[in-house]
C-alpha cells in the first residue's frame, strides 16, 4: 500500500483516504467526511441555520404578494390624462336627491331605535358609509363627497348644528336632515364640492 497516491477531493480540497486501498482491502485509516452523514445528530448549529432558513423563507413569503404587485405596476401600461381646462361640472350635485338619501337612509335605519353610548361610534360611521356610497351612485363627476352625522341623547334639550366652507357657490352645494324620536336625535349633512 506504501507509495499509492492518496485521493484528493477537489470540491473541498481535502483528503478524503490517506492511501488507495487495493481491491478487496480496507483502508487503515480515514479522515471524517466531509459531508455529513444520515446517522448522525444534526448540531446545534445545523439547526440554528434551518430556523434561519425557514424564517427568511416566510419573509419572503409574505413580500411575495407585494413583490408582484410591484411587478405588475412596473410592466403595466400607464395611462396619462391630459388636462380637460373644465372649470364647471356637466352636471351640478343635485341637494335635493341627496336630502331624499339622507331621510331614507337615516329614517329607516333609526326608527324605534333607543341610545347607547357604546354602539353609537358604529352606528354613526356605518351611516356614513351607506349615504356616501348612495350619494355616489348618483354619479356625480368631479365632486368630493362628504358626509357628516351627529348622534346625541334625546333628553328634552336643544342642539345648534353649524357648518362654514370655502367653495364656489355656483357648482358646491349642501343637504342636511334632522331626525328624532324618544331616545335619539341625529342630525345629517352631505357636502358636494367639485374638484376643477
Amino acid at each position: 500500500m506504501a507509495g499509492k497516491e492518496p485521493l484528493v477531493s477537489e470540491a473541498v480540497g481535502r483528503v478524503l483516504l490517506t492511501e488507495v486501498p487495493e481491491k478487496g482491502e480496507l483502508p487503515e485509516k480515514r479522515k471524517m467526511s466531509v459531508f455529513p452523514t444520515a446517522h448522525k445528530r444534526p448540531s446545534i448549529a445545523a439547526s440554528f441555520l434551518g430556523v434561519l432558513a425557514t424564517r427568511r423563507l416566510s419573509m419572503m413569503k409574505r413580500m411575495m404578494p407585494r413583490i408582484q404587485d410591484l411587478r405588475k405596476e412596473s410592466t403595466g401600461i400607464q395611462v396619462h390624462y391630459e388636462p380637460t381646462y373644465r372649470l364647471e361640472p356637466k352636471v351640478t350635485f343635485s341637494a335635493a336627491k341627496a336630502e331624499r338619501i339622507l331621510k331614507d337612509v337615516v329614517d329607516e335605519r333609526l326608527e324605534g331605535l333607543i341610545y347607547n353610548a357604546k354602539a353609537t361610534p358604529s352606528l354613526i360611521r356605518y351611516l356614513c358609509e351607506e349615504i356616501k356610497d348612495r350619494v355616489k351612485d348618483l354619479h356625480y363627476d368631479r365632486y368630493k363627497i362628504v358626509v357628516n352625522v351627529t348622534i346625541s341623547q334625546n333628553t328634552g334639550q336643544c342642539i345648534l348644528a353649524t357648518s362654514r366652507c370655502a367653495w364656489e357657490p355656483k357648482y358646491d352645494t349642501f343637504a342636511s336632515y334632522s331626525y328624532s324620536n324618544k331616545g335619539i336625535m341625529c342630525f345629517a349633512s352631505v357636502y358636494g364640492v367639485y374638484t376643477d
